[in-house]
């Protein structure tokens, strides 16, 4: 599988417990891949589970040659779990709402805290150890959409003004001067957009 033009070709990734495989979609790749499982079986003494082992096709590729792959592997499942470790595992074009999840954890982190009085002091500390800490993982592996950087932003933001009555506080300080430095005259909060790109 290449990823883009010029890039190094990838024919396996190892990730944690799981093993996925790349390859082209015909009857001879499958058999070449068959037998390197029954190879690496006799080897270990490890069995592969067919009924464990998902498979994905492009959409492009044609219905007899999946029946013909399927066959040649014994593999059932056509569908990928929607969450993969935690992350949402995309087909195709990554998108807003594969992201809701995040979301929702970070709303509901900056809910609880807001039913509670917390001092200034405690809501940076908030703010900075935890609700920046949370998108993390998910940024480790996915570049997110900048509308997903800017809600997370938004939700911190809010949640640092605070919300009266269902509507916003007053903002004495525009978000993109809290994001300085300290001697500058900020508060030193992220730039969700860089802190992903980075």
């Amino acid at each position: 599988m290449t990823i883009c033009r010029g890039a190094p070709v990838i024919s396996h990734l190892l990730f944690a417990d799981d093993t996925l495989l790349f390859f082209e979609a015909s009857g001879q790749q499958a058999n070449i891949v068959k037998g390197l499982l029954n190879t690496y079986s006799s080897a270990t003494g490890q069995l592969i589970n067919p009924e464990k082992c998902s498979i994905l096709f492009s959409r492009n590729c044609n219905a007899s040659v999946v029946e013909e792959i399927n066959n040649i592997l014994e593999v059932q499942q056509q569908v990928f779990e929607p969450k993969y470790h935690g992350l949402p595992v995309p087909e195709g074009r990554v998108h807003k709402g594969q992201f809701e999840t995040l979301q929702d954890r970070l709303r509901k982190r900056l809910i609880d805290w807001s039913e509670q009085y917390v001092s200034v002091g405690n809501k940076e500390i908030l703010i900075k150890a935890v609700a920046q800490s949370i998108p993390t993982y998910v940024m480790s592996v996915f570049r997110l959409p900048a509308s997903v950087c800017d809600d997370l932003t938004k939700m911190m933001r809010q949640y640092w003004w605070g919300v009266e009555n269902g509507k916003r506080k007053m903002a004495w300080l525009s978000w993109e001067k809290m994001m300085l430095p300290k001697a500058m005259g900020g508060m030193r909060f992220r730039d969700m957009r860089a802190f992903n790109q980075a």
